[in-house]
């Protein structure tokens, strides 16, 4: 059992017909699952006060290690893209980053939340770098760390859905040489392709289980 001071990982996903959360114990790799919680949501309530609630009730059910949370966003207000550029010096890298993230994503780049990272960087006279860019609307990411916030969490971490599902399959041992997700909810389906070494391909369809039924 952890002590007070050691901080157990809790994950929140505020779906758009469920509010959803785990916490776990443990370190990487070997993680135990401590709470697990699953309320529906109503369609009779505003989204964002049902969604509230549904935590709150979480919470009265529940005692967590934390009130430190992570959750994440998808959809169309939600972009992940490999960017190419020619060898750049470490501060140019910001700035090429917004100019050609800006070219790729379909709204506002300065409405929206922007990260990145490098994770390919070759030498000699052809040098390049590879980049992955991430924009997020800010309304998209602002919704989901306010019904945390109104519960008395207080959000640490927002990820991108299928980068988090990406992230923890690449770090088993005993996968293919490249992976794909399909992760079908209820108003988007994303898609996830990963290969060890290059940069995942992710993507946000506005067609899901709703559509079906």
């Amino acid at each position: 059992m952890l002590n007070r001071e050691q901080v157990r990982p809790v994950g929140l996903d505020i779906g758009t017909t469920a509010v959803k959360l785990i916490e776990l114990s443990g370190s990487a790799p070997n993680y135990e699952l401590e709470t697990i919680a699953l309320v529906s949501l109503t369609d009779i309530e505003e989204h964002a006060t049902a969604s509230a609630r549904a935590v709150s009730m979480i919470l009265e059910s529940n005692s967590l290690g934390t009130d430190h949370v992570a959750t994440s966003v998808c959809g169309s207000n939600v972009a992940v893209r490999d960017l190419r550029f020619p060898k750049l010096d470490p501060k140019e890298v910001q700035g090429a980053v917004w100019y050609e993230g800006s070219q790729v994503i379909a709204f506002d780049i300065n409405d929206a939340y922007v990260d990145y990272t490098v994770i390919g960087d070759s030498a000699g006279e052809s040098a390049k770098m590879e980049v992955l860019f991430v924009a997020a609307m800010k309304p998209e990411v602002d919704a989901k760390t306010r019904v945390a916030e109104a519960a008395g969490l207080e959000p640490r971490l927002v990820g991108v859905d299928m980068l988090v599902l990406l992230d923890a399959l690449m770090m088993k041992s005993d996968i293919p040489e490249t992976v794909a997700l399909l992760d079908i909810g209820a108003k988007s389906t994303g898609i996830g392709i990963a290969r060890a070494g290059s940069p995942p391909f992710v993507r946000d369809l506005e067609i899901a289980g709703n559509a079906y039924t």
